[in-house]
């Protein structure tokens, strides 16, 4: 399963979801599930909908608007929250804040 985090870029409304510029659109499967203020909040979401109790590996490609900082906020959140093993990856990527794959 797959899913990114991604910057908005104007004020919308996708699939019943309210983007705002300047939010992070939470993607699942290449459907936005939701838009929130920030990167670190929009990957939860994704997270959340993608990771089960069947995930074994989640592997966290991060792009290159994103801190040490923040990957070390989302390796003990993934830690304390989940069952499944954690492999990040700097992909330096400039349009994707996260690419996210659960086996």
């Amino acid at each position: 399963k797959t899913g990114q985090v991604t910057f908005a870029i104007k004020d919308t409304v996708i699939d019943g979801v309210e983007i705002k510029a300047n939010d992070y659109m939470a993607l699942v499967e290449k459907n936005i599930v939701a838009c929130k203020e920030n990167k670190l909040k929009a990957l939860k979401v994704v997270l959340e909908s993608l990771v089960d109790e069947d995930a074994e590996l989640i592997t966290l490609i991060y792009g290159e608007d994103v801190t040490k900082e923040e990957v070390e906020v989302i390796e003990e959140y993934v830690e304390d929250t989940f069952e499944a093993e954690l492999e990040c990856v700097e992909g330096k990527q400039p349009v994707y804040s996260f690419i996210v794959g659960v086996e």
